[in-house]
C-alpha cells in the first residue's frame, strides 16, 4: 500500500512590535517544531537580513565553519548540521523582543530542501509529510495555527 505524502504549509498567530519585530503569539512551538525536523536533515542554510548585525555577528563568532554568501539584503550561513548548530539554536532562539533571531532557516536532506522556518519563525513549509508526520506537528503548534496542505 502507498503512503501518500503531503505538503504542508502553516502559519502560527503574530503581532508586529511597535518597532516592527514579527513576534509570535506563543512561541513555544518553535523549539520542539525545529527539535522535530533537526533529527531528519543533514545541512542548513540560516538567512538573516545584513542589518541585523548582532545576530550575524554571533553566527560568524560560532560557526566559522558556515560558509557565507551575500545576496541583496540578506547574509546566508551554509553548511552541515551539527549539534553544536542545534543547541546553539535551540538555547536562546529569541531576542530582547521576544522575536525569533533568524529570519529564515532551510533544512537539508540529501541536498533537497524539505522543511523550512520563515518570517521570523511564523511561517513554515514541510515537505513529503504522511498524515502521523502531519498530526504530531498539528498536535505541537498552537491550536489557531492556519494550514493548508496539498499532494
Amino acid at each position: 500500500m502507498e503512503v501518500a505524502l503531503m505538503e504542508v504549509h502553516f502559519e502560527t498567530r503574530y503581532c508586529l512590535s511597535d518597532n516592527g519585530k514579527f513576534i509570535a503569539d506563543d512561541p513555544s512551538y518553535w523549539v520542539p517544531i525545529m527539535q522535530y525536523f533537526f533529527k531528519q536533515s543533514d545541512n542548513i542554510a540560516i538567512h538573516c537580513w545584513t542589518g541585523e548585525e548582532k545576530v550575524n555577528e554571533e553566527i560568524r563568532h560560532e560557526f566559522t565553519e558556515l560558509s557565507i554568501k551575500h545576496d541583496m539584503y540578506m547574509t546566508i550561513y551554509e553548511g552541515r548540521l551539527a549539534e553544536k548548530i542545534i543547541d546553539f539554536l535551540t538555547k536562546n532562539p529569541q531576542d530582547e523582543d521576544g522575536q525569533i533571531k533568524w529570519f529564515s532557516i532551510f533544512l537539508y536532506l540529501n541536498n533537497n530542501c524539505h522543511f523550512s522556518s520563515e518570517h521570523f519563525g511564523t511561517e513554515f513549509h514541510a515537505n513529503n509529510l504522511n498524515v502521523e508526520q502531519f498530526e504530531y506537528i498539528k498536535s505541537i503548534l498552537p491550536k489557531d495555527t492556519n494550514f493548508t496542505t496539498w499532494d
